[in-house]
């Protein structure tokens, strides 16, 4: 077959190398940003009912999901009630499992502390405000251009009053990379006022197995030049731009995903 191959092949197969090979690098692009789900609200909403149900002066004290999009939805909201008590006190609590479909799941779990405040009380901002919120900070714009694979790995809504009596937001971002040690950010906001009460954030050098790469990519591209040609299955033409694309293929995969390139 490659014996009888001419030219025009060779450039045919290399073209379907390379289009499947931009294709696998777009395909590790992890920043969903469709809609999905419901929102924040939306849970409390569809869940208050089943709360009244556990006992009618149930008081929501925790929201959070693991799994939202870029506009705040996600497809399944944890939502935790509690039973009104003396501050400090632990308290009779219930966790509810809510789906975007609306179906509801009753998870039992050991009492509480309860702070005095409820989540309903002074909550003004849902999720996908606070989402537009957060990205819209500066400092949190700087650390999402430098990674650019980040999603959110947490959102959780509660009651910590050594930031604020209101209900607060922390959001919470995640970049594995590409060869890299993985990177996180992390945001407080106040849910009433929508007031950025903190932020942190791993701003570090990209891990050191970068180094390592260098010399490998080199010694691959060098080896997919000669045994090619040394095999007499492609020409030399063939296997050099074969292997001129391959390099700079890989550098802009590790480009795009990692912090270490990034000025």
């Amino acid at each position: 077959m490659f014996k009888t191959m001419n030219k025009k092949g060779y450039l045919y197969v290399i073209l379907i190398f390379i289009v499947i090979l931009i294709a696998l690098l777009f395909s590790n692009s992890n920043d969903f940003t469709g809609n999905k789900g419901i929102t924040a609200k939306e849970a409390e909403s569809i869940c208050s009912p089943y709360a009244t149900n556990w006992t009618e002066n149930a008081t929501l004290v925790e929201i959070r999901t693991s799994s939202v999009s870029n506009q705040g939805e996600a497809d399944v909201w944890y939502l935790v009630y509690a039973v009104p008590s003396e501050i400090g006190n632990k308290t009779d609590a219930v966790e509810f499992k809510v789906f975007s479909d609306r179906n509801v799941l009753k998870i039992e779990r050991s009492p509480l502390p309860y702070w005095g405040k409820s989540l309903e009380e002074n909550w003004t901002l849902d999720s996908d405000k606070l989402i537009s919120i957060a990205t819209s900070n500066e400092r949190m714009k700087e650390w999402l251009s430098r990674y650019h694979d980040a999603e959110i790995e947490d959102f959780g809504m509660g009651i910590n009053l050594g930031y604020s009596r209101n209900p607060i937001c922390v959001i919470s971002w995640i970049s594995w990379g590409f060869l890299d040690d993985p990177h996180s950010a992390r945001i407080i906001i106040d849910a009433n006022t929508g007031e950025v009460l903190d932020f942190e954030a791993d701003l570090s050098d990209g891990s050191s197995y970068l180094i390592c790469l260098v010399p490998l990519v080199i010694i691959i591209s060098i080896l997919l030049v000669i045994l090619p040609y040394k095999s007499k299955r492609f020409t030399t033409f063939a296997a050099t731009g074969f292997a001129l694309f391959l390099l700079p293929a890989l550098f802009l995969h590790i480009y795009y995903y990692s912090a270490i390139f990034t000025f």
